[in-house]
């Protein structure tokens, strides 16, 4: 699968699951959507990039005690989903990852790429 196919599926799926989601909490519905439409189109750089600022910009609403902090840290987290994503991929590809990804990431991608998860019968 291309790279950006499998970025695409990953944002497409997680914009439809954030929407049933956040459906009656628009601020969190805005961050996330915004989260990962951000991811969309980016290479693995752009990737570790957007999660650097998406970090820094939540630690900074916490700390001012901005009124959307929610929207800053939903937007943060889907970044940081996204690139777990990836990072599965890579690291099954054995090269370097964006995080270290979590079971559950792996678990994603394999559905995503078609494969099963490693260690499955």
């Amino acid at each position: 699968m291309e790279f950006d196919a499998f970025v695409n599926r990953i944002i497409d799926e997680g914009i439809s699951a954030a929407r049933e989601s956040y459906r009656d909490r628009p601020v969190h519905l805005e961050g996330a959507v915004a989260g990962f439409e951000c991811c969309r189109g980016r290479d693995v750089p752009g990737l570790r990039a957007a999660l650097q600022v998406a970090r820094e910009e939540k630690t900074a609403a916490r700390l001012r005690t901005d009124p959307k902090y929610w929207m800053y840290a939903c937007f943060a987290a889907e970044v940081e989903w996204v690139c777990n994503c990836v990072s599965a991929a890579l690291l099954n590809q054995g090269l370097p990852t964006i995080v270290t990804p979590t079971a559950r990431g792996f678990m994603k991608a394999a559905a995503v790429a078609g494969t099963k998860p490693l260690g499955d019968a």
